[in-house]
């Protein structure tokens, strides 16, 4: 059922500012990396399995939410998730080691990882289809605020007192916007109806039925083309391109300001045109900044920003057309258990991408990256796919 005009946006408002922590907790990893692996002495093996760890546990806990997503009341389940995952991030700040990481991460993805499942699923149920990609565009921008706020301030933060102090920042943040739901958000129980079955048959009808499963196989294709290469970009423009650590927030900051103008301008092409061709067009384009990147040498800084803002802005405007899509396969009263598992799926191809991109890359003592291009090629693979697959989609 539509909700009036400001009941949405302000709506929307709190989902994206819960989904902009979410998103800055997990995103920081990556920037971090060329810190961590010289702090805690780490292959890019290694680093590759703090990011794979968070998604794996994600992947895992969306699985389990197919069977209670649907049941309850959306905005307790938002708060309770949201509460848990500001605990895992907190105990991430008191760690001081690889093994200690890697298990509070596990602890982190395990409660993150349905964040971004149960605000799709909320601006699935609320917005109708025809405003949905921009509605998504504007959740998806969380993404560049995160880039234009969250990473800079974060990377900040840990040049000046220590890389665990990020994670302080992002307990706080999240635990207010727990209080902004709590108070301010209304219950969301539209999707609640006499047929909200909760069975394994039902649950294996979810899995099973063709178009559902369709969205699957597009999610792993889109998830494969990214994480394969999005953690290393910051450690092989340190490490190949010999940009300073200190540059970075710079490449955050760029190319998060060019996704506030390009995604809302895509999400809203993607309402007027077909959300399919919008795609389309983004995926290929994100494929020459894609190869640039994995194939990087010694370049000046704005040579490095330019490229990295093209990806950043085709990589992005790809999200929110697929998002739509996606959340329009599946009937109301399906979609929470639906999103759980897409989000289950979408976390286990990050977390198999991010472990391939491992044992495909390696670093020297010097932090110099081998093997990037190899790395590009499979992602270009898996993001041709994406491309080819999308039409097989029905809304």
């Amino acid at each position: 059922m539509p909700i009036k005009k400001i009941s949405e946006n302000f709506i929307i408002f709190i989902l994206s500012g819960l989904f902009f922590f979410h998103i800055v907790e997990f995103m920081i990893m990556m920037p971090l990396g060329p810190k961590l692996m010289r702090v805690l002495s780490i292959s890019a093996s290694q680093f590759s399995k703090l990011v794979a760890a968070y998604n794996f546990a994600a992947a895992v806990s969306g699985c389990i939410g197919l069977f209670w997503m649907d049941r309850w009341d959306r905005k307790k389940v938002l708060i309770v998730v949201n509460i848990l995952f500001a605990l895992g991030t907190a105990i991430c700040f008191m760690t001081n080691n690889y093994v200690s990481l890697l298990s509070a991460r596990i602890v982190t993805g395990a409660f993150g990882g349905v964040i971004g499942a149960l605000c799709m699923t909320i601006v699935g149920d609320l917005v109708p289809f025809e405003r949905r990609a921009f509605a998504m565009s504007k959740l998806m921008s969380s993404f560049s605020l995160a880039s234009i706020v969250g990473i800079p301030l974060g990377l900040s933060l840990a040049e000046n007192f220590s890389w665990q102090a990020p994670f302080i920042f992002i307990t706080a943040g999240s635990l207010l916007f727990c209080c902004f739901a709590f108070f301010r958000l209304p219950a969301l129980t539209q999707h609640l109806n006499s047929s909200n079955r909760t069975s394994f048959r039902d649950l294996m009808e979810i899995v099973t039925e063709t178009r559902h499963t369709r969205c699957f196989v597009f999610m792993m294709f889109l998830m494969f083309s990214q994480f394969i290469v999005i953690p290393f970009i910051s450690s092989a423009l340190v490490g190949n391109a010999h940009m300073s650590e200190s540059h970075l927030p710079f490449v955050y900051l760029v190319g998060g300001l060019a996704t506030v103008v390009s995604n809302p301008i895509i999400g809203k092409l993607s309402d007027v045109y077909s959300k399919q061709i919008l795609f389309k067009i983004c995926a290929v384009l994100a494929w020459v900044p894609l190869l640039l990147l994995t194939n990087i040498g010694v370049f000046p800084l704005v040579y490095c920003l330019i490229i990295t803002t093209l990806f950043f802005v085709c990589s992005s405007g790809r999200m929110s057309p697929a998002m739509a899509i996606i959340t329009s396969t599946v009937e109301a009263n399906k979609r929470g258990r639906f999103m759980s598992l897409n989000s289950a799926v979408q976390q286990a191809s990050a977390g198999l991408a991010s472990s391939l991109g491992g044992f495909l890359i390696t670093s020297d003592a010097n932090g110099h990256l081998s093997g990037l291009p190899y790395a590009g090629y499979v992602s270009v693979a898996a993001g041709l796919l994406s491309v080819l697959w999308v039409g097989k989609l029905k809304v």
